[in-house]
């Protein structure tokens, strides 16, 4: 009877999915860091939006005044939208920041995975997706919690720092759950398939 090596029908990088392990929480708990370390004292991110909201109310007040007068209801919709202004644009320099305590994380929990026995191609996939991923997630932990921050008098560190944490935990927690699998997949596919090409096992010669 002739005995064959059956090569299985799925791909193996079409498999990868990145399931929820005992990692996935140091992963999530990277955003909060870097979140508590950049608005800590509420002297980077904070101040940054609160200079630059500062500086556009003092404007759009001036303007006002020369055309006559300022209305009390505007002046808070002008403070809020001063803020998220500020926010965004201080976001491609989050993005930059966050981009190797994402990446440190990551390749932290992939050698973890590694020493479990887990496959070099999953591990790079999980590497790629987490470090997107928690890039994305980190940048904008802080940049709302900077922007409560700023908004809040007296306490805005304080509250900044929780609701970045929370929102860095939350985005976190929804990633790992919903989207990690198929996102590390689309990396598997994409750019680890095209790395480390599939090979197929021969058959083995028929018994005689």
């Amino acid at each position: 009877m002739a005995i064959q090596n059956i090569a299985p029908s799925q791909s193996r990088f079409s498999a990868l999915a990145a399931n929820n392990d005992q990692t996935s929480g140091m992963r999530m708990m990277v955003p909060v860091i870097k979140t508590i370390e950049d608005l800590k004292g509420a002297k980077k991110v904070v101040d940054t939006f609160t200079e630059t909201a500062r500086s556009a109310r003092a404007a759009r007040a001036a303007q006002a005044a020369l055309e006559g007068g300022v209305t009390s209801g505007g002046s808070a919709v002008n403070s809020i939208g001063s803020t998220i202004s500020g926010g965004l644009k201080s976001l491609p320099h989050l993005l930059k920041s966050n981009f190797l305590f994402a990446a440190i994380g990551s390749a932290v929990t992939g050698a973890i995975d590694l020493f479990k026995g887990e496959k070099p191609a999953k591990v790079a996939a999980n590497f790629m997706a987490d470090t997107v991923a928690y890039t994305g997630i980190g940048a904008t932990a802080t940049m709302v919690g900077g922007m409560v921050g700023s908004i809040v008098p007296g306490i805005g560190t304080i509250v900044g720092i929780a609701v970045g944490a929370l929102v860095g935990l939350g985005l976190g927690k929804l990633y790992e759950g919903n989207v990690r699998s198929k996102f590390s997949n689309l990396f598997a596919e994409n750019v680890v398939a095209k790395l480390i090409p599939e090979q197929t096992a021969p058959a083995l010669p028929a018994a005689q």
